[in-house]
C-alpha cells in the first residue's frame, strides 16, 4: 500500500465507484488505481490529509484504445481500434502506439 497526499491527486480522475478512480496522465496513458482510506496525518511536521492507494496499474496509450475497441459492439478491429486511438489522443498523431510529440 502506498500512502500520499491527497493535495490535487484526485483533481480530474473519474471515481467509478467503490474507491476506483481513472486519471489520464502524459502522453495519453491511462493510471487506474483504488483509493482504500484517506486520513489527516502528519508529514514533514505538517499535518496533510492522505490517502492510501492500495492497487494501480498505468496503461499506456494503445493499450488502452486496444481496451477501449475490444469492448466496443462492432468489436476490437483495425477500424475500431483506430477509431479509439482517434478519440482517445484527440488528433495527437502515434507512431507504432507511441505518441510522436515523445519520439
Amino acid at each position: 500500500m502506498t500512502t500520499v497526499k491527497r493535495g490535487t491527486l484526485l483533481d480530474g480522475a473519474f471515481h467509478y465507484k467503490d474507491g476506483w478512480y481513472f486519471a489520464r496522465r502524459d502522453e495519453g496513458k491511462v493510471w487506474i488505481f483504488h483509493v482504500s482510506g484517506e486520513a489527516n496525518k502528519v508529514m514533514d511536521g505538517l499535518n496533510v490529509q492522505t490517502i492510501d492507494i492500495d492497487q494501480e496499474i498505468e496503461v499506456d496509450a494503445s493499450s488502452w484504445a486496444s481496451i477501449v475497441s475490444s469492448v466496443c459492439l462492432s468489436g476490437d478491429t483495425a477500424e475500431t481500434y483506430r477509431q479509439a486511438v482517434d478519440f482517445h489522443m484527440q488528433g495527437q498523431n502515434m507512431v507504432a502506439g507511441t505518441p510522436v510529440s515523445s519520439l
